[in-house]
């Protein structure tokens, strides 16, 4: 039995009025899941029953300015990419996380 099949037997076995362990022990769902549906049923039955994944995360692209001047400062001074992140955000008012720019390092070679 798939989720929104068991989903919709634990609705119309409430109506019916079953009790809770009975159609715990119907669907064969641990106690904690079978509230929480019956909980999130009382506030918006369509949105459990709808469960989406989340989509593909946003790829993070450096301006080409801050990409040359990244690889200029690590050249000329010598700095990591936390060094780097904390210069750009007191200086520049720019913010790009440390992982990112170890990843262009990586990248650049």
């Amino acid at each position: 039995m798939k989720r929104e099949d068991k989903i919709a037997f634990v609705r119309v076995k409430l109506l019916e009025g079953w009790t809770d362990i009975d159609i715990r022990k119907a669907i064969g769902v641990p106690k904690r899941t079978y509230f929480r549906w019956k909980k999130r049923m009382q506030q918006d039955y369509v949105a459990l029953v709808k469960k989406q994944k989340p989509g593909p995360k946003t790829r993070f692209h450096i301006d080409p300015i801050d990409s040359r001047r990244l690889q200029v400062w690590r050249k000329k001074y010598g700095w990591g990419p936390t060094k780097m992140e904390g210069h750009l955000d007191v200086h520049y008012k720019t913010h790009i996380p440390h992982n990112k720019i170890h990843r262009l390092f990586v990248k650049k070679g």
